[in-house]
């Protein structure tokens, strides 16, 4: 039970914080994507902001997307291969003990 809270946590964390690490995907001159392994966050506007921490203020919130159904896809991504991470280096422990 204590790896499916950490792999849940963890698949929160991952695709949210992609977002400040990911390259910016320029769509169009007004269109900016960003998001890891698919793009869930929209920017459509003049030029992209300075700060990626200014998508979260009132100017720029207006003109940014989200893509709830992305970031969901995200999460379920990043939690199974968390899972099947976790359950390798199980089996790769037993081997190195036996």
């Amino acid at each position: 039970m204590k790896i499916r809270k950490w792999a849940l946590l963890t698949s929160f964390l991952v695709p949210f914080f992609s977002i400040f690490i990911d390259t910016i995907e320029v769509i169009s001159n007004n269109n900016h994507a960003l998001g890891l392994p698919f793009n869930f966050l929209y920017y459509r506007g003049m030029g992209f902001p300075d700060s990626r921490f200014q998508l979260f203020v009132s100017d720029y919130f207006i003109q940014t997307e989200y893509r709830v159904i992305n970031f969901i896809l995200n999460m379920l991504i990043v939690y199974w291969i968390s899972i099947l991470v976790y359950k390798l280096t199980l089996k790769i422990k037993e081997k190195v003990r036996n």
